[in-house]
């Protein structure tokens, strides 16, 4: 299944990966978000305290929505806040899940955020005309939509 999740994902990243313009920093952010998460999906084997890095990369992906939103009217997406809610609460029970079905719902979770950090690192690409520089319009006061 690992081997399959693999070959499924690995062209979308990579494709993904080499589209992303890393001197801007919200797209750094996601890229480096992703890979952190995907890492710990795709991994034949991580132990319950690697799980801590996606701390790290929650911190990313909010940092750029935070960004993203602008300071005034920040807020996460309800979709993000369920994501956020299930990687805290789904390690409560993956153990006994996971001796009784040989099935871990924490590496389901994983994947969930990870393929929403997908979907916003297209989103993030794709309304980024070659012209603008989102992170210096928005520091020179200019609002892009």
């Amino acid at each position: 299944m690992t081997l399959a999740a693999f070959l499924i994902v690995l062209p979308f990243l990579f494709r993904l990966w080499w589209r992303s313009d890393l001197k801007r920093r919200n797209e750094q952010s996601l890229v480096w978000a992703l890979a952190l998460t995907w890492t710990l999906v795709l991994n034949v084997y991580v132990g319950i305290y690697d799980s801590t890095l996606v701390v790290l990369s929650v911190l990313f992906t909010t940092d750029v929505l935070y960004r993203r939103a602008g300071n005034d009217q920040f807020w996460l997406p309800a979709t993000y806040k369920f994501i956020l809610l299930l990687l805290y609460v789904v390690p409560w029970v993956t153990q006994p899940i996971a001796r009784l079905t040989g099935f871990q719902p924490y590496t389901l979770t994983l994947a969930l955020l990870g393929s929403w950090q997908l979907i916003q690192l297209q989103q993030l690409l794709k309304c980024q005309s070659p012209g603008v520089d989102f992170e210096k319009d928005t520091a020179a006061g200019n609002v892009i939509v």
